[in-house]
């Protein structure tokens, strides 16, 4: 049995196993067993969710046993008969949190060569400390500068979805704590292409928790793998032009930083759409003001 690691964040890991020879074994179980001390085992800590994909497995493992900027050792493991059987060891070093000048705390995970954060960004300020505007029922929209809303003007929805931003906070590249900023268009390219492109990405993007409410797919479709780790949110959009908020946990929207001013003299931006099955770049023409359209955050580190 051999596994190679697929991403390693602050609290969450994923392991990808092939098992040899599965039909020629009576496998009464089988998962990943991890440690800080080398040589993990049973008696240690486990994980026995993978999901199944041909001859592999690929577990997930987000745990509060997992503590950032920590070495741990890990391994797959399966059971036949009286037989423990261990596959190869390997040890990793857990990734860092980022703290907003909010002080809000976010989990974040390397998948390739980038260091993604695992939430979407909820700050109420800019990184110099400067207040952004908070959008409510009476807020005119159409006038703000730089400025957020919840979703449905609900705060409790920014604990699981985060902010939604409009195209002017973007603008002012002082959105993202420092050290990191809000990806191009080349980044999330980057981080869709390693992930099999727009038609596969979706699966190993997004978080298991939004799964049970999508409308095209089943709880327990591989769609909740989320072997990257990412853990994207659907954190729906806001179209102030129509006054609604729309597609909480069902479809998530996310801004690029690559913005330009069209001939007509409207503000061309771009973004990222991930819904229950696929991933997909969109761009779109808003007013010179930005404000028209609101949008999810994640950044990625310098």
């Amino acid at each position: 049995m051999s596994s190679e690691l697929l991403s390693v964040g602050s609290h969450i890991v994923t392991l990808k196993s092939q098992i040899e020879n599965k039909e020629q074994q009576i496998i009464s179980d089988l998962g990943v067993c991890w440690s800080s001390s080398p040589n993990p085992t049973i008696s240690d800590h486990t994980a026995n969710n993978g999901i199944y994909e041909e001859d592999y497995v690929y577990t997930v493992i987000e745990s509060p046993e997992i503590q950032p900027n920590s070495t741990y050792y890990i391994r797959a493991y399966l059971i036949t008969g009286e037989n423990v059987i261990y596959g190869n060891e390997i040890a990793f070093t857990s990734t860092e949190t980022v703290t907003d000048v909010d002080g809000n705390v976010y989990p974040t995970v390397k998948i390739g060569e980038q260091l993604w954060m695992m939430e979407n960004l909820k700050t109420t300020k800019l990184n110099d400390g400067t207040p952004i505007e908070s959008l409510n029922y009476n807020s005119e929209w159409r006038k703000a500068d730089i400025a957020f809303s919840w979703y449905n003007y609900n705060k409790a929805y920014g604990i699981l979805y985060g902010a939604l931003y409009n195209g002017k906070a973007i603008q002012s590249n002082k959105l993202a704590p420092e050290g990191w900023h809000v990806p191009t268009t080349d980044e999330w390219n980057i981080l869709i292409e390693q992930l099999g492109g727009e038609q596969m990405a979706s699966k190993y993007l997004k978080s298991h928790r939004d799964v049970a409410y999508d409308t095209d797919i089943s709880p327990t479709h591989n769609y909740n793998l989320n072997s990257s780790g990412f853990s994207a949110r659907m954190g729906g959009s806001s179209a102030p032009r129509l006054g609604t908020f729309k597609e909480v946990k069902q479809a998530g929207y996310w801004w690029a930083s690559d913005m330009t001013i069209t001939k007509e003299d409207k503000l061309l931006h771009y973004f990222w759409m991930l819904n229950g099955n696929s991933v997909v770049f969109q761009s779109g023409a808003s007013e010179n003001s930005s404000s028209m359209v609101y949008f999810s955050v994640r950044c990625v580190k310098n």
